[in-house]
């Protein structure tokens, strides 16, 4: 029984020994699967798709693979950074906060410029006051006259771990001492 079927690159008809079955998508004398892009005069060598089956798939998963491992690598990467650049925040406001306490006690201690400049005993700048808040937190103030009546306070904020500082942060201001006349 033969069937001519339709070469559609060539536009002629052949002959072909083996009918296709359509219906299951395979060569009857290859046992080959259907390919629609290869035409059908081919389909009965069994030698012109051995090549393109055997392995075909491992290229695509191995793709795959690679996507989801960089994309995986990528995901981890801006996690440890954000949690880095988190953590170094944290850190800052935290030094931040000490060197605003620190600054608050020597408000609180109430000195005037005559006070200040006896501190200084002739000295450009002083540290007037450490303290530490916790065991990781610290503070230093440090005191510097300026002209008349006026004095300049930087107040450092540490934070500590292990005995090294971790992050530090600095408030400055100044003041004037105001007389008033009864």
């Amino acid at each position: 029984m033969e069937e001519f079927l339709h070469d559609s690159r060539k536009s002629k008809m052949h002959k072909c020994s083996q009918p296709l079955a359509r219906e299951k998508f395979y060569c009857s004398q290859s046992g080959v699967p259907y390919l629609p892009w290869i035409s059908e005069k081919n389909l009965h060598d069994k030698c012109a798709f051995r090549p393109l089956m055997k392995g075909f798939v491992l290229v695509p998963t191995l793709m795959l693979a690679v996507l989801i491992v960089s994309a995986s690598y990528c995901l981890f990467a801006t996690t440890i950074l954000d949690s880095q650049i988190t953590r170094n925040t944290r850190m800052y406001h935290r030094a931040k906060f000490n060197a605003q306490s620190g600054l608050a006690s020597f408000v609180a201690r109430g000195y005037h410029y005559e006070d200040i400049d006896r501190i200084l005993g002739g000295r450009e700048s002083v540290v007037v006051e450490k303290g530490k808040i916790t065991k990781r937190d610290s503070y230093e103030v440090r005191v510097k006259a300026l002209e008349q009546d006026k004095f300049e306070v930087v107040s450092n904020g540490f934070v500590e771990k292990l005995g090294k500082k971790k992050a530090s942060a600095s408030v400055v201001a100044i003041f004037q001492s105001v007389w008033s006349k009864n």
